[in-house]
């Protein structure tokens, strides 16, 4: 959340004119010298270096400069090499190309946006992507520090493939979208650069096993309790579940840890219902006296098969 509010300090940028930048198309009007027939309303792209060139004037640097700066700067051009003594003249953005941001992963239109502020925020990158998928996670991340000019600086293949990398180098936000979409949570509304890239994983799964009338996986598509997971697996099964010989299974730095869970015990408050993690399993056992009764009617079964097997019977 911090991180996230820090960056809303760039917001300022927003509130300012565009800055131009390579990739972008300007349209301009001198209207004295269309006049004259010396010149015509023109569309220029800006290069790589910043430049365009115009007719009469040649060759001067636009990058990094607002609209209005432009035509102030070409003003006093016109002025100086004395081709108008009071010039008329009209600078426009046709195109924006030069900023960009790129959204990934569990997202309706998945791919890289054009922004025509010099910043732009989460929701507003989220709007024109069309909005998570029902597939999504609820932990949204914006990857910071990939601004390049002319684009972004890694290939969308290679984020596709493996954004997570690019997560464990560069500076990164994690965004509860649950927070921020369904409580208006605006603080962890990131303000986002030229070069940006959320990405938005797809929910990790967590299991019940067990006694329970619907075992399987289930996506964490927002933060879920033991009792709600018990709930999504459609509750225990009658006469057959121990609720207080319960467990979960988790990975933790690599190894597997077995938490004892007394579902009637958290459902009283007498112990912490928390919340599950990607790869958990709940493992719903049996009541123990049909436990033990299986057991034994399974060991007279050995029993009778021992004695089946040295004592065959013989037809003759």
């Amino acid at each position: 959340m911090l991180q996230s509010l820090k960056s809303r300090e760039f917001l300022a940028e927003r509130e300012n004119d565009y800055r131009i930048g390579s990739g972008d198309v300007l349209e301009i009007s001198i209207y004295e010298l269309e006049r004259r027939d010396e010149f015509k309303t023109v569309e220029v792209r800006v290069e790589e270096s910043g430049e365009i060139s115009l007719p009469i004037v040649g060759t001067f640097i636009v990058g990094d400069l607002t609209v209005a700066e432009v035509e102030h700067k070409l003003n006093k051009l016109l002025v100086d090499g004395q081709f108008i003594k009071d010039p008329r003249l009209n600078v426009v953005v046709k195109e924006f190309r030069s900023k960009s941001v790129a959204a990934l992963g569990a997202i309706e239109k998945p791919g890289e946006y054009t922004i025509r502020q010099n910043v732009t925020t989460l929701l507003d990158v989220l709007s024109m992507a069309g909005g998570p998928t029902p597939e999504a996670g609820y932990e949204m991340f914006v990857i910071k520090g990939l601004e390049k000019k002319g684009g972004l600086p890694v290939s969308g293949a290679m984020l596709l493939a493996d954004p997570e990398r690019l997560m464990d180098k560069r500076s990164t936000i994690a965004v509860d979208l649950i927070s921020l979409l369904e409580e208006g949570n605006l603080v962890l509304n990131a303000v986002l650069g030229h070069g940006d890239v959320i990405y938005l994983p797809k929910a990790k799964m967590f299991y019940v096993i067990g006694f329970v009338r619907k075992p399987g996986g289930f996506p964490l598509i927002r933060p879920i309790t033991v009792l709600e997971g018990i709930a999504l697996a459609e509750g225990l099964m009658e006469n057959e579940a121990s609720p207080t010989r319960c467990a979960l299974k988790r990975i933790t730095d690599g190894k597997e840890e077995l938490i004892p869970l007394d579902l009637l015990a958290i459902a009283k408050g007498k112990t912490p219902n928390f919340y599950l993690q990607a790869d958990d399993i709940i493992d719903v056992r049996q009541t123990t006296w049909k436990w033990v009764g299986l057991e034994a009617l399974a060991f007279f079964k050995r029993i009778f098969h021992f004695g089946y097997e040295l004592n065959p019977r013989r037809i003759d």
